[in-house]
């Protein structure tokens, strides 16, 4: 379920973040920001899973249409997946950019 959250940006209007809860289902650490996408494939066409919008993994070519949102902290390493909070589109928040950037 998501969850509007009104939180003031510095020198802008209050800005929404529109945050989840998800489950993780890699095993490696997030970093703040990083982004996430559904598992769509989870499961097989012939069953429905009405949780596979719960389900979210690292990007990759296969599912790279289905973006999620990005981690809304730092979690561990976890070896068996774990729920995390995401921030998903149209969120006012961080988001990794994966090299080095200077503004």
């Amino acid at each position: 379920m998501s969850t509007r959250q009104q939180i003031a940006a510095p020198g802008l209007d209050v800005m929404p973040k529109i945050q989840k809860r998800v489950f993780f289902t890699g095993t490696t650490a997030l970093s703040e920001g990083m982004g996430v996408c559904y598992d769509d494939d989870r499961g097989t066409a012939a069953n429905v899973d009405v949780n596979r919008a719960q389900y979210v993994e690292l990007p990759g070519t296969g599912n790279s249409l289905s973006f999620a949102g990005v981690a809304s902290q730092d979690y561990a390493a976890n070896s068996a997946g774990q729920w995390i909070t995401i921030n998903e589109p149209g969120s006012y928040c961080n988001v990794a950019v994966g090299v080095d950037t200077v503004v």
